[in-house]
């Protein structure tokens, strides 16, 4: 699986336009936080809908703050459909950013989370 994921964040790194990094941070931090905070949200709702155990809806948004296949996937649809509109360097450029970043400080969120919840293997 892995000689599939070098093609795809390759492909997915020619399509950025690194002109844009200085110009974007305001939007790249609005991005982070608000999708953080959809995801946390949106487990707690689900546990709290599906009557899960109590660890299970305080921990799990913290741990799918990593999962951003399928959105840099729906990204580059979206960056296709509206490259005439010029829209398709900023939506690539702003999904890669955010990914990385979320990768980069969500990996300690996880494994707090998972210990937290008493899934961790001692």
């Amino acid at each position: 699986m892995t000689p599939i994921f070098v093609l795809f964040f390759a492909a997915i790194g020619m399509e950025m336009d690194f002109s844009l990094f200085h110009i974007m941070w305001p939007l790249v931090i609005m991005y982070c936080v608000g999708r953080s905070i959809g995801k946390i949200a949106g487990c707690s709702l689900g546990g709290v809908l599906s009557k899960s155990e109590p660890k299970i809806k305080k921990y799990l948004g913290l741990a799918m703050l990593d999962q951003a296949g399928v959105a840099m996937g729906l990204a580059f649809l979206a960056a296709e459909a509206l490259s005439e509109y010029e829209l398709g360097g900023t939506i690539i450029t702003l999904m890669a950013t955010t990914t990385v970043i979320h990768g980069l400080f969500s990996l300690p969120l996880i494994q707090y989370a998972v210990k937290k919840a008493g899934e961790a293997r001692t």
